[in-house]
């Protein structure tokens, strides 16, 4: 594993579902790989880049998320744990409304 200057920071060479298993926060930008973080129990951060389109795929649940666009951003929102910790369990549900086990039963109808 690759350290980097910030010792918090590494460059994983694991499985993605390992890197999910350590990890409590998500910086994410335009991947939809974010899902699985967050019903994995991890906390988004959209990094919003200034004078770009915004490519983010949980735009609809910005108000349970939140967007940086510096490490100052970042220090700051980490600083109240307990309105990250409820509005996690608002994203849980929004990604749960979004994305349900696929029925079988429904499948069948729309192919006859």
């Amino acid at each position: 594993m690759l350290r980097l200057k910030n010792k918090n920071l590494q460059l994983s060479n694991e499985t993605f579902d390992f890197d999910l298993n350590r990890s409590n926060f998500a910086i994410y930008r335009g991947s939809t790989a974010i899902i699985k973080a967050i019903q994995n129990g991890l906390y988004p951060f959209y990094y919003e880049i200034r004078n770009e389109v915004n490519v983010d795929p949980l735009y609809d649940l910005n108000k349970f998320k939140k967007t940086i666009t510096s490490p100052a951003d970042l220090k700051l929102t980490l600083k109240d744990k307990h309105v990250l910790r409820l509005n996690q369990e608002k994203l849980i549900e929004g990604i749960n409304s979004y994305f349900t086990p696929l029925n079988y039963d429904q499948l069948k109808k729309i192919k006859n």
